[in-house]
């Protein structure tokens, strides 16, 4: 059995036009003018289907993170900066990010259009299901398994349609074939209920497709398969992870079903017991890949905020204190030029007034030091760790590391777990899972800083010999054990137990999966995240969704007049509960917080009178 080239496929199909129409945008004319009639195609049997399911697993945005997606997030105004993964330096010259439309200008412009039109990246599935109904004896009894295996890669994908829109269509999309060219739009609600639905199903069927397979037949979607290279069992753990994700996310909406999903879940046995990863290759043939390569060019925005560094080092004295602080400090953060942990201020008037004396007496950047950024490709690690007084985030495990994407980590699954335990979904032990699921995550991205071979990390000037071993911090699993137990011990005895569970698992997210993790601090309204202020005022838009494409009002009106009261930023999403719907994701951090230097406190308020901001400039540059 031979394998197939997409270009070949290309080749042998001629359903060009199909490929821009299977989406919500309606094209009637064009495609009844142009595609090959599949009534009257004849296929060479069994290598068309295994090629074309591995070329739909190498689209943009399902399980491969693109250059354009974080090229806009990693700006000033994107879902990183929005949920606090990384910050510019505030000054005043960024006072005007007080809107919505502010904060998400760039990133929306790129995302709401691909994520609303998922379905462009699986429009070959129809034609997919076409040749199947054409083959016969074994080369049909080949081929069968990837078409549920198709559907539940575009379920991983399309969810987050509904998270970032609510009514979308679901169940009438890839039905161009059959003459629907305007699929109806559905509640969010119902479009979860139907994916629960269909994942179950394809959880059921697809090992006995698979066992039904010739050897050849297995070979080749083992080959074909880049996703979790033939292993069934995997692609059966990834359903039913999602069903458990959905479960738990629908809970306010539809408890009933909530409940009973969970119970499904569990009673399969067939939830991971460990991260689900998908190999870098081939979309990353370089530490360059796309994703970090769009991320890194927006280095000057790649600051660790306070709030994450409020998480990370608990005793707040900028240095890493096993017992006390979390172990990932030193694997999230790049220590500043003298070998500590610091954040840039969320107050735009103290950012300015530092800014303003750094350069006005030390001749500007990178003398000033404070707000040099480094390019995480082209820079030189040697001069940010000579002269940055603030912490990006480490290129060790973020970006100069060759690392596997996660499909859904094991971390998720426990947190997961703790908060349907917590709230009366199923019966466990809460504490017990968000103690596994911080031991996972923490494990999870030491592996991640462990796996960086970058050649910078040997070749260092001696004055930076300390600074560049803190990138890689040596694993000590006796403190991670300890730490993780810590936390646990946090949340039994907290009074607010979500808040334990949802800073962790936002902590666990990170780069690897933004929206998953905006989708669960609008859902759920926590973490607290950190208020900046420009003078009096707060910066603290508070977004519950994007708006329709553009396009949606003209390519298919009718829909569109079913969901106009909702195009707009601040409509809450159906899974938020009533109870929250008044309650914001984002806490008052009055008192004092962290600091920039040691012994000078900073509050997210002090303004241009604070006492101690005639004091806030870092420490006298190194000799």
């Amino acid at each position: 059995m031979k394998n197939i080239t997409i270009k070949t496929i290309y080749k042998q199909i001629a359903f060009g036009v199909i490929f821009l129409c299977l989406a919500v945008v309606g094209c009637q004319d064009k495609l009844e003018e142009l595609h090959v009639d599949p009534s009257v195609f004849s296929p060479d049997e069994n290598v068309l289907i295994p090629g074309m399911f591995s070329g739909m697993m190498q689209q943009g945005k399902t399980f491969k993170m693109d250059y354009a997606e974080y090229w806009n997030h990693g700006n000033f105004s994107g879902v990183l900066t929005y949920l606090q993964y990384q910050m510019r330096a505030y000054r005043t010259a960024y006072g005007y990010l007080k809107s919505e439309s502010d904060v998400l200008a760039n990133a929306v412009t790129d995302s709401n259009s691909s994520y609303y039109n998922s379905a462009q990246s699986f429009k070959e599935l129809p034609t997919m299901e076409v040749i199947l109904g054409k083959l016969e004896g074994e080369a049909r009894i080949d081929a069968e398994v990837y078409i549920p295996l198709a559907r539940i890669a575009y379920i991983y994908r399309f969810h987050r349609a509904v998270d970032l829109f609510d009514d979308v269509p679901y169940t009438e999309t890839l039905k161009a074939l059959e003459g629907n060219f305007y699929p109806k739009i559905e509640s969010g609600l119902d479009v979860y209920r139907a994916m629960i639905a269909d994942l179950k199903e394809y959880a059921e069927t697809i090992p006995s497709l698979y066992s039904a397979m010739t050897d050849d037949g297995k070979s080749t979607f083992a080959t074909q398969d880049i996703v979790f290279q033939g292993n069934i069992d995997k692609w059966v753990e990834l359903a039913t992870s999602l069903r458990l994700r959905f479960a738990v996310r629908i809970q306010a909406a539809d408890e009933t079903l909530s409940k009973s999903t969970i119970a499904e879940v569990l009673s399969s046995g067939n939830l991971p017991n460990e991260d689900l990863m998908i190999p870098a290759q081939p979309w990353v043939s370089n530490d360059r890949g796309h994703w970090k390569l769009g991320y890194s060019e927006r280095d000057y925005a790649g600051f660790v905020t306070p709030f994450m560094w409020m998480q990370l080092d608990r005793d707040g004295n900028h240095k890493y204190d096993a017992g006390i602080d979390d172990p990932r400090l030193g694997v999230y953060m790049m220590p500043n030029r003298d070998g500590l942990y610091m954040t840039p201020s969320m107050n735009c008037d103290i950012g300015q007034k530092i800014f303003d004396k750094i350069n006005g007496e030390n001749g500007g950047a990178p003398a000033g030091g404070a707000y040099v950024a480094y390019n995480y490709f082209n820079g030189n690690l040697d001069d940010y760790l000579y002269y940055n007084s603030y912490s990006l985030w480490n290129p060790a495990t973020l970006v100069r590391v060759i690392d596997d994407f996660p499909a859904f980590t094991y971390a998720e699954v426990k947190f997961l777990l703790a908060e349907a335990y917590l709230n009366g979904l199923a019966s466990g032990d809460a504490a017990a899972e968000v103690e596994a699921g911080v031991l996972s995550s923490i494990n999870y991205w030491y592996k991640i800083n462990e796996g960086c071979t970058w050649s910078e990390l040997d070749n260092f000037d001696a004055k930076n010999a300390t600074k560049t071993a803190m990138l890689q911090p040596v694993r000590n699993d006796g403190d991670i054990s300890a730490y993780a137990a810590k936390i646990a011990g946090e949340y039994a005895s907290a009074s607010d137990k979500m808040e334990v569970i949802h800073t962790q698992k936002w902590m666990n997210f990170l780069y690897h999966n933004p929206y998953e993790a905006w989708t669960e601090v609008r859902r759920t309204r926590y973490p607290k995240l950190a208020t900046g202020y420009f003078g009096s005022t707060s910066m603290e838009p508070h977004l519950e969704r994007y708006p329709y494409p553009g396009s949606l009002s003209s390519s298919n009106p009718d829909a569109y007049s079913e969901v106009v009261g909702k195009d707009n930023f601040t409509t809450p999403i159906f899974w938020v509960a009533d109870t929250d719907k008044s309650k914001k994701y984002r806490g008052e951090y009055d008192q004092t917080v962290y600091t920039k230097y040691p012994g000078i406190p900073e509050t997210y308020k002090g303004g241009v009178d604070d006492p101690d901001y005639q004091e806030a400039l870092p420490s006298p540059l190194p000799d």
